[in-house]
């Protein structure tokens, strides 16, 4: 569990705790009362609600991100909804509710009473797009009473909590995210009822028809309650460098006291620093530096109340920093940084090419769709933070403002970048344009690197992935005669393998694709593209041997690819004419940044980070196969090698050790080693048992007995994706009611299957074999189950394997 808030019983001040995470649980609090009827949404629509209404199945592998935690969500698989469509529309819905039943007039009057009002809400894509719920209290005469209290995005005077755990809104990681919304103060004087709106907001857009979700509506009113935790903050894996400890607190009935905070991290006390504002208390601290790669971490928070006797909150958090890399870079040779040239325009000796196709034959920075973004250009980073016009109907979207997305993990120089683009940038878009391909190249002049060594290619890249597009960056020593490979950003789902399961990079590069960009060439008129290999500068005779430069994307991930990319030119050593070329292509697909492109000559790295070997343990039979993966995070180049109790294991130098009929002289403890430039590096061990099979090849086998995925022997199952996994549960049979199996009671388990018209994905099992009989396909194997259905599901059709 990654985080605890502890109060005695007696308070009734317990956080709801969910998946590990914290969130203020119901609206409800000591002696409270929730004066709306079906918040929930789960009656029909004649109950409790004035006006139109929609509801929507909102399974959690409908979300980007993860579902309303169970904690908080009473078994509700149905939303209020506005659609994208005018069919899908539901309009405004009230409800009005008398105050009578939570607070008395008097307390009401003397300020006693207090009201917490939260919804939990979600949209399709970023701000602002948010629902918009609000509450307007009423006096006996149905008269406003005190200002309008609206919970969305845009508003200051509410909490946010994520169902990931965090709390402050990433256009990045949170779009389509179910988020609990949050506020809380005295009930004004004379109200005496309360009238709650859910509609869309005010600054909504795709024409005011946003697709946003709303679910678990409450308002609470009451005069006697303790404090209690809003938020804390960081949680889980994959926290940054420079992290804050944060921990927000909503007062109860008494105040919390900020003198009795006695805050520690990592065991050590340390001094926070503390803001009030209304009945929020919060505490915040700053760790001094960065925190290491990996590193675990606690946080220990002890907090009290003034009231007689004080009650007294015991927080804890645990989070582990991800694993990012220290780029260390000396001066540069060379730095273009685009600042003195003016935008529409590239830099003196800097040629652009291009076979895009321009819908829209004027010149405007500000329209998606002109010919201002057929090619190359530079332009003003500050442009994103505004709308722009996109294809030949010239609408606005605020969409490119991802193209600014922060990437926590960049570290230069042991500070964090907060953003790569940096003033002006080069830019090429081959997004939200009519036309129907966008092909663009980029040449740098020649670089005189005569006497330099160790040298090096930084730039910052704000790249965005889709399906369609690539991204190549080349260098040349002979003036553009030939070119050498340094990278090509391709979607990771493009990736050709061969029959063993390793990237073939000819057929990747080869292989045609109906949605990759083609078009006319100018000068013969013959047509081009069509495949990733169209666009890259090495002469195809020589694409198999391109595999290490090929670097898989995400589709449509606008953080993951927010880099500062950095590359050894080992050819451009002494020379000369050293060129660049940046090549982009797609139909309709997203954008490419380039910002501080730099040559260095460096001659000592910072070690590369080592992860893995995944998986750290194999039991596996004899005759049987294993392998060990690692990842490296760095710079390169690098050279591998595995070894096994410190002996290197003969062959293996990719990052995969694939070790075939395993024989007992096989197990041990195998390492990966790395060198790079300045020295050499070893992983974790990974540990390989092989025992003796019976008569029959045992491949895998699964008991659950650690409650888990994990294999009892062969590789660890995986979930298919988010919904399978929140669905899943593991426990003994008798904790889920089921029959003794052969006499025993064993762990098992447990999944509900699809839910509605969500499929349900299930388990991913890998079973190592090589092809059967000579072929490439595994045509013969035995899968044996242990397998109850409930008897409500007899008669349903249910799949119970799905082969790749």
């Amino acid at each position: 569990m990654n985080l605890k808030s502890i109060t005695p019983a007696s308070t009734a001040g317990l956080s709801i705790l969910a998946g590990g995470l914290a969130f203020v649980g119901s609206a409800g609090h000591l002696g409270a009362v929730d004066l709306l009827v079906n918040g929930s949404f789960e009656e029909p629509p004649a109950v409790g609600w004035t006006g139109s209404f929609g509801t929507y199945n909102f399974s959690a592998a409908y979300f980007a991100g993860p579902a309303i935690p169970a904690g908080e969500n009473p078994g509700a698989l149905y939303s209020w909804r506005h659609g994208i469509g005018d069919s899908d529309f539901s309009g405004p819905l009230t409800q009005k509710v008398a105050l009578s039943s939570g607070a008395s007039n008097g307390d009401i009057d003397a300020g006693r009473a207090v009201y917490k009002f939260s919804a939990w809400m979600s949209s399709f894509t970023d701000d602002p797009e948010a629902p918009y719920v609000t509450v307007q209290f009423l006096d006996a005469l149905d008269a406003p009473v005190g200002d309008l209290v609206a919970l969305d995005r845009t508003s200051p005077t509410h909490f946010i909590t994520f169902a990931d755990g965090t709390t402050v809104f990433d256009r990045a990681t949170h779009e389509h995210h179910w988020a609990k919304y949050l506020t809380s103060a005295a009930v004004p004087a004379g109200a005496r009822g309360a009238l709650v709106g859910v509609t869309r907001s005010p600054n909504a857009g795709l024409g005011g028809r946003p697709d946003t979700y709303t679910d678990l509506v409450k308002l609470d009113v009451s005069t006697s309650f303790p404090p209690s935790l809003i938020s804390a903050a960081p949680q889980g894996t994959g926290i940054r460098p420079d992290a804050a400890l944060s921990f927000a607190f909503l007062d109860g009935s008494s105040q919390i006291s900020p003198d009795t905070a006695v805050l520690s991290f990592d065991g050590l006390a340390v001094t926070p620093t503390v803001q009030r504002t209304g009945p929020n208390t919060s505490f915040a601290y700053q760790p001094p530096g960065l925190l290491p790669p990996g590193s675990s971490h606690t946080a220990r928070l002890i907090v009290a109340d003034g009231g007689t006797p004080p009650i007294r909150l015991t927080n804890e958090l645990l989070f582990v920093v991800a694993d990012y890399y220290n780029l260390l870079l000396p001066t540069p040779l060379f730095l273009e940084t685009f600042e003195t040239t003016p935008e529409g325009s590239l830099p003196a000796g800097w040629t652009g090419v291009s076979y895009s196709a321009a819908p829209d034959l004027n010149v405007d920075l500000g329209d998606l769709n002109s010919a201002a973004y057929t090619n190359f250009t530079v332009v003003d980073s500050a442009r994103f933070n505004s709308p722009l016009l996109i294809y030949n109907a010239h609408t606005s979207t605020e969409a490119y403002k991802r193209v600014l997305t922060s990437n926590p993990l960049n570290v230069l120089n042991g500070q964090p970048v907060q953003s790569l683009a940096q003033g002006k940038i080069v830019f090429s878009d081959s997004g939200y344009r009519d036309g129907g391909y966008q092909v663009m190249y980029l040449y740098s002049p020649d670089f005189d690197l005569t006497g330099q060594t160790n040298v090096y290619l930084s730039f910052n890249s704000l790249w965005e992935q889709n399906q369609d597009s690539i991204a190549a960056v080349e260098y040349s020593i002979d003036q553009g005669a030939t070119w050498l490979p340094l990278s090509y950003l391709i979607d990771r789902n493009d990736l050709v393998l061969d029959g063993d399961g390793k990237l073939d990079p000819a057929a990747t590069f080869g292989t045609p694709r109906g949605d990759i960009a083609t078009y006319l060439d100018p000068l013969d008129g013959q047509p081009r593209g069509g495949n990733y290999g169209a666009f890259i500068g090495v002469d195809a005779g020589r694409w198999s041997q391109l595999g290490s430069y090929i670097s898989p994307r995400i589709d449509d991930d606008p953080t993951g690819s927010k880099r500062i990319e950095t590359f050894r030119l080992a050819a451009a050593d002494n020379q000369s004419k050293v060129r660049l070329r940046f090549a982009h292509a797609g139909t309709d697909s997203w954008y490419w940044g380039l910002d501080n492109i730099g040559f260095y000559s460096i001659r000592s790295l910072t070690a590369p980070l080592v992860k893995g070997p995944t998986p750290a343990t194999i039991t596996e039979a004899t005759g049987n196969s294993a392998s060990f993966s690692a990842e490296v995070i760095g710079v390169g180049p690098f050279t591998h090698r595995w070894v096994k109790n410190g002996s290197a294991v003969a062959g293996q130098t990719n990052l995969t050790l694939a070790l075939g009929n395993l024989s007992p002289a096989q197990a041990g403890s195998y390492r990966l080693e790395v060198s790079y430039v300045g020295g050499t590096i070893l992983s974790a061990p990974g540990a390989l048992a092989v025992f003796a099979a019976p008569p029959s090849l045992v491949l895998g086998q699964w008991d659950f007995d650690q409650q888990s995925l994990a294999a009892t022997c062969g590789r660890d199952l995986d979930y298919f994706d988010s919904f399978a996994e929140v669905t899943s549960g593991f426990a003994d049979a008798n904790f889920f009611g089921l029959p003794p199996l052969g006499g025993a009671n064993p762990n098992v388990l447990s999944f509900q299957g699809a839910q509605g018209e969500v499929p349900f994905g299930g388990y991913k099992m890998r079973h190592g074999l090589g092809g059967t009989d000579g072929g490439t396909n595994v045509n013969q194997y035995t899968l044996i189950y242990d397998l109850l259905f409930p008897a409500g599901s007899d008669r349903v059709r249910r799949t119970l394997l799905q082969t790749d």
